[in-house]
């Protein structure tokens, strides 16, 4: 007997059941996609990565965490990062202070779970968003982070960093690290 798949949600539909769920969901193509909860060094690596950037931020630019949703009108996708930056006023999709849509820089930490992804279809759909300018992928696994930064032309410069001596510069943010600070808090 053949199983009958869920009919597609309306965006209005997925906001209301996920602003009330206890745990958090993507939402993809009308279908609510549950997120799977992060290891110790995941959560560890992000919140280290939030304070990294909020100690340089520029004025006029704050730092988020994954409890603010990022809406890809394009894609019709909402979906969390781990931690992100906006500069200037933040755009909100609708009249509540929950979904983003102008994210300048996004940070995700891999999972296995979700490593392709994150690498794949979510940056392919994160390029789509007019402000975003900076994406860090962030292994938790090794000290080993990724850097893609959009160009003029438009095109994505990818600069890679490994072991602690390594410095990331962020030059659009002024924000420098090292990865030996930022991998501090990581388990080995």
């Amino acid at each position: 007997m053949a199983s009958l798949s869920a009919p597609p949600l309306t965006e209005e539909q997925y906001l209301s059941l996920e602003r009330q769920a206890e745990t958090k969901s993507e939402f993809r193509n009308g279908q609510m996609l549950a997120m799977a909860g992060g290891s110790l060094n995941h959560s560890l690596l992000a919140s280290r990565m939030g304070s990294l950037l909020d100690r340089q931020a520029p004025p006029g630019c704050r730092i988020f965490n994954a409890d603010l949703r990022i809406k890809v009108p394009s894609a019709r996708l909402y979906t969390y990062a781990d931690c992100g930056v906006f500069c200037g006023e933040p755009q909100f999709a609708g009249n509540r202070q929950d979904v983003i849509l102008n994210p300048l820089l996004i940070v995700e930490v891999l999972s296995p779970s979700t490593e392709g992804y994150d690498r794949g279809k979510k940056f392919e759909f994160y390029r789509t968003i007019e402000s975003f300018r900076e994406y860090l992928i962030v292994h938790q696994d090794r000290r080993h982070l990724e850097h893609y930064s959009k160009q003029e032309d438009g095109s994505w410069l990818l600069r890679e960093y490994a072991g602690a001596e390594s410095l990331v510069a962020i030059d659009r943010l002024g924000v420098q690290f090292s990865l030996a600070d930022l991998y501090s808090v990581a388990l080995p």
